[in-house]
């Protein structure tokens, strides 16, 4: 049987993501020169900056290797808690668990809110999606930006939404100042939005549910007001006042820092030393995303070797087993469950 087994699923290797970029009327037209790729040719009108690029979505592909061009669902179909390990399939199945992107903003974004899951399958159940708990890791910051995060105050639902309709909603929010090396976790039902003046690191639940409360009248590419779901928004924020988001860990080069762990999902950051190696090992419990935010790094698994530069991000599966990593600059790490960490 495990012969047969074998045969059917070939042992994973080390996976790197290919990056697709997508526009937004708030994007900055940065994530070109971040990621190192030339851009197209701008058109003469009706331009969209690029506001976004996906890492790891259920549409991202495969880069180089024997799986190139294949969509990591598929994989994850194919190849089960082989590849996002053993917690995530009994959490949700043969899929993917997380979705990561880089933002790059030039203007704030909506003011929004997420469900939880159970919110989510009772409001949108045949979109095949569940709640979304996500956690920013903010790279740029111009100077004085902010962002909102929840409530200054306590609030009623009345209130929010005559504020959603009248405009005075804004003077309600929590607007925090924030900088470069700063995480703000967003977890569901929390009232939030990403300030103008922004590049920063995203990781979430594979969900892709947001319900708007208000976008400052903006058009949409149709040229009329972009869609609003009060109803939806107010049955599932929480309206009590937010305080301050929990200050930045210290930095500690040469070790795994964690900066989010909670029950969706952890991620870490390693400032690399020139020079050394380090030596990990994936669970059979998680899959784990490795991805560069400054400098570059090399990751080998046997005889597999990748090189990633800033903006590059490789998907270990969870039974890939020993991996080494070296280089210089910052590396990220995600996972459904925080990884051991080697001494």
């Amino acid at each position: 049987m495990s012969e047969q087994r074998a045969e059917q699923r070939p042992a994973l290797g080390m996976l790197r993501v290919a990056p697709t970029f997508h526009q937004r009327i708030w994007g900055a037209d940065r994530l070109w020169e971040f990621h190192g790729a030339t851009p197209p040719a701008r058109p003469a009108d009706g331009h969209v900056p690029i506001g976004e690029s996906w890492l790891l979505d259920p549409a991202s592909t495969v880069a180089s290797g024997p799986h190139a061009g294949e969509r990591f669902s598929d994989l994850a179909a194919r190849f089960g808690a082989d590849l996002v390990g053993t917690v995530s399939a009994a959490r949700y199945g043969a899929r993917l668990p997380l979705l990561a992107k880089f933002l790059d903003t030039s203007q704030a974004l909506s003011i929004q809110v997420h469900p939880n899951d159970a919110q989510a399958l009772a409001f949108e159940p045949t979109s095949g999606h569940l709640g979304k708990a996500e956690a920013w890791y903010l790279l740029e910051v111009d100077q004085g930006a902010s962002l909102v995060w929840g409530f200054a105050r306590g609030v009623s639902a009345d209130e929010v939404r005559r504020g959603a309709e009248d405009g005075s909603l804004l003077g309600m929010l929590n607007h925090v100042t924030v900088s470069a090396g700063d995480i703000v976790v967003n977890p569901a039902g929390l009232v939030h939005a990403v300030g103008a003046g922004m590049l920063l690191f995203e990781i979430q639940q594979a969900s892709d549910i947001t319900y708007r409360l208000y976008d400052f009248g903006r058009a949409g590419p149709d040229g009329k007001p972009r869609e609003l779901h009060l109803d939806k928004a107010l049955a599932v924020s929480s309206f009590s006042p937010s305080g301050t988001p929990p200050p930045a860990p210290a930095r500690v080069p040469g070790q795994w820092v964690d900066l989010v762990e909670m029950e969706q999902f952890s991620l870490q950051r390693l400032e690399l030393l020139p020079g050394a190696v380090y030596r990990q090992a994936t669970s059979e419990l998680s899959m784990e995303l490795l991805v560069v935010s400054a400098g570059s790094a090399t990751v080998s698994a046997g005889d597999q070797v990748e090189h990633l530069n800033r903006g590059d991000a490789l998907l270990l599966p969870a039974t890939l087993g020993t991996y080494e990593l070296r280089g210089s600059g910052e590396t990220l790490r995600c996972a459904v469950v925080r990884p051991r960490t080697a001494p």
